[in-house]
């Protein structure tokens, strides 16, 4: 009986030692899970902006833009924009109207993969928008208004190679200047972008 015993206990450590080396590998080679992670951008690049002069039209502004953003989310991010446009001769008076704008706020990512990006946006903020304007007091009036501003609108990000993007915007930006009574007056004006985008940090498994 002794002797039986003997091999049964044998017969079962045996067992269970080739049970538990099998067992190990199995999970050794189980799928890691790739963790998240906040992925920041900054940018810089050019912007133009069709600027609507409230009672006399509009003229066309260019100038430097940048941006940074934060994504903590897969679908959402804050995103930080300053940027600074300049006219030639405004309506035959020899001056220039200028916009200085910085804002910021909320980027939703319709698409988001490893090349690509397809993103809405809305920023707010305020600007400063300098310059003339025709008056019906006087031939012109010259000055500047700092407003509450903001902007809606779009772009697609292409990766060039990491970790660098190109990006293209366009958007609806909302600003105020005096108008030809002399009141301040708000008006929205088309503007597109193209910007380089230097990407780091960590990022979102796709």
């Amino acid at each position: 009986m002794f002797q039986y015993f003997a091999k049964w206990k044998n017969v079962s450590l045996g067992g269970f030692l080739c049970c538990l080396f099998a067992v190990l590998p199995a999970k050794a080679q189980l799928p890691v899970v790739a963790g998240k992670s906040t992925a920041f951008d900054a940018s810089l690049g050019v912007e133009y902006t069709r600027l609507t002069v409230p009672g006399s039209g509009n003229t066309g502004m260019a100038g430097p833009k940048g941006t940074f953003t934060v994504t903590p989310f897969r679908r959402w991010g804050i995103r930080a924009d300053v940027a600074y446009q300049r006219s030639d001769n405004l309506l035959g008076t020899g001056h220039y109207n200028d916009a200085f704008t910085y804002m910021g706020g909320p980027v939703f990512y319709a698409i988001r993969t490893r090349r690509t990006n397809v993103y809405g946006q809305f920023l707010i903020g305020g600007a400063r928008v300098a310059g003339v304007n025709n008056s019906e007091s006087a031939n012109y009036l010259n000055g500047y208004v700092n407003h509450l501003a903001w902007s809606f609108g779009g772009g697609v990000q292409l990766k060039i190679t990491s970790p660098l993007a190109l990006r293209v915007q366009g958007e609806y930006l909302h600003t105020s200047f005096y108008n030809t009574a002399e009141v301040v007056q708000g008006s929205y004006s088309p503007s597109g972008s193209l910007v380089l985008v230097y990407e780091f940090g960590g990022g979102h498994s796709r």
